[in-house]
């Protein structure tokens, strides 16, 4: 299934390649498109599930469950959706898939600060193939200039910035994420890498492990960080830990299991494209 979905980072559209697992007697969805706007900020996080995707699901003073496949599409649970919801606002992300009665249910609460559009469903084909990558491709040409900043602070300055001894082998894996693209158009910086491990270093809720490097987040309190610890022929796994069981536990991280990966090689296929320039 090819999707034009739009980019959330830079309101530019380009194509998103995805995989359709349901039977075509389910059809149609529907892709929600999400746009910035004053509506989409300030509402309370939901008590939303996830699994294989990190969505950022936020509704306003209700609690709200997914239903996620392992792989695409997300679907979300029409006995779900309270009947006095109003504002139901994804986040980081591009596409998200509804049952057709879903869809139309969302659009009876009237909502704000997202855009509902029909799904055009085909076999992806090479041609269609080629198509997104050379998208994606002008994507990075286009992050070019910050990707050569995150490359210069190599994996030995990141060691030093950090205090800890990096393992050779999570060096250099360290050194070929820089400058990927997370799937929804985002350039990671290994400047980033610092500032998001030294925060939650610093965190008076978070009892950080010293030797944890965070590589990412969900956008709603998770975490996904490289266990340098456990590092040996790799670069060791990389955890998730959700908010609100770090909360639950006096602030130590809890894993979960179904978000984890055994290196950071294998979470890097999992979330991120590196499209090759031409």
């Amino acid at each position: 299934m090819t999707i034009l979905a739009e980019n959330i980072n830079d309101c530019q559209s380009f194509p998103l390649s995805v995989r359709y697992q349901s039977k075509p007697a389910s059809l149609p969805y529907f892709v929600v498109n999400v746009f910035r706007s004053p509506d989409c900020m300030n509402y309370t996080k939901s008590n939303a599930h996830f699994q294989e995707h990190h969505w950022d699901i936020r509704i306003e003073n209700v609690d709200f469950d997914i239903l996620v496949h392992k792989a695409d599409p997300v679907i979300i649970d029409p006995t779900r959706i309270p009947e006095d919801a109003r504002v139901i606002v994804p986040k980081h992300t591009s596409d998200i898939f509804l049952h057709d009665e879903v869809a139309q249910q969302i659009l009876k609460l009237k909502p704000t600060g997202m855009k509902l559009v029909p799904a055009q469903v085909s076999v992806e084909t090479p041609a269609e193939r080629a198509k997104v990558m050379r998208a994606l491709a002008a994507v990075r040409r286009k992050w070019e200039p910050r990707i050569e900043e995150a490359k210069k602070l190599a994996a030995l300055s990141l060691s030093e910035a950090l205090g800890i001894a990096i393992p050779p082998a999570c060096e250099a894996q360290l050194r070929e994420f820089a400058g990927t693209i997370r799937k929804h158009g985002e350039v990671f910086d290994l400047r980033e890498m610092v500032r998001e491990t030294q925060s939650m270093r610093k965190a008076t809720d978070v009892l950080w492990p010293h030797h944890f490097i965070c590589v990412g987040n969900d956008g709603r309190g998770g975490v996904f960080a490289v266990d340098t610890s456990k590092a040996r022929t790799d670069s060791g796994p990389v955890v998730y830990s959700d908010h609100e069981l770090m909360q639950e536990h006096a602030g130590k991280i809890v894993p979960h299991l179904e978000h984890a990966a055994d290196s950071l090689a294998a979470w890097v296929a999992k979330n991120c494209r590196t499209p090759k320039l031409r």
